[in-house]
């Protein structure tokens, strides 16, 4: 939506709403498919791209590869600032009770009360069905309006920055553990007997 005031005979933009293109892939697979069509390999140099960030070093392939196969420590993954380092499910039930505290919520009944190692899964919705918001803003919405009513009051332009992986500069709660599965296309460490680890996140995580 795009909203104009008329000012000394000149249309001003006040207020513009990105709508997502139909184009844009579904998931690892759809966007692979994609790349395949084109004949390149935008999506796939997209992916690393953003596990580069989450690597803690975006400009060092050889760490990366290292950190995509869980050859590096829980401290070093610590210490380059990664968003998660890869354990085996038997590590990582050890560090769920350890702590004593659930790894992940879920919305299924509870038979008891008693902490249970968990893995954060894949959603199970469909998507127009049970939702139909796939966008999260790390901006609150009234901070927005706020900023949009004072740029169209005073007459001010607006500028819009990226700043990369903002949304992991925060820090989980003390006692906090959440796990996932390795990202979709990029399974690549695994323990001693041949199964995928886990990754266990060191910072909050979205999308």
């Amino acid at each position: 939506m795009i909203l104009r005031r008329e000012t000394g005979g000149k249309p001003r933009l006040l207020a513009a709403g990105v709508v997502p293109s139909a184009r844009d892939p579904k998931g690892h697979k759809q966007a692979m498919a994609q790349d395949a069509q084109r004949g390149d390999s935008g999506w796939l140099t997209s992916e690393y791209k953003e596990l580069g960030n989450h690597s803690g070093k975006p400009n060092d392939p050889d760490h990366l590869a290292e950190f995509l196969r869980g050859n590096l420590t829980r401290q070093q993954c610590i210490d380059c600032e990664a968003t998660w380092y890869y354990a085996s499910i038997p590590e990582a039930r050890a560090l769920a009770a350890s702590t004593g505290s659930p790894s992940c919520t879920s919305t299924a009944p509870k038979r008891s009360t008693r902490p249970s190692a968990q893995v954060c899964k894949r959603p199970g919705q469909t998507f127009g069905v049970d939702y139909n918001q796939t966008f999260q803003s790390v901006l609150r919405m009234d901070t927005l309006r706020v900023l949009l009513n004072l740029a169209a009051r005073r007459g001010l332009r607006m500028r819009r920055r990226d700043l990369v992986a903002a949304f992991l500069q925060g820090c989980l709660e003390h006692g906090e553990i959440a796990f996932m599965y390795q990202p979709a296309g990029h399974v690549h460490a695994f323990d001693e007997h041949g199964k995928p680890k886990i990754c266990v996140l060191l910072k909050p995580l979205y999308g």
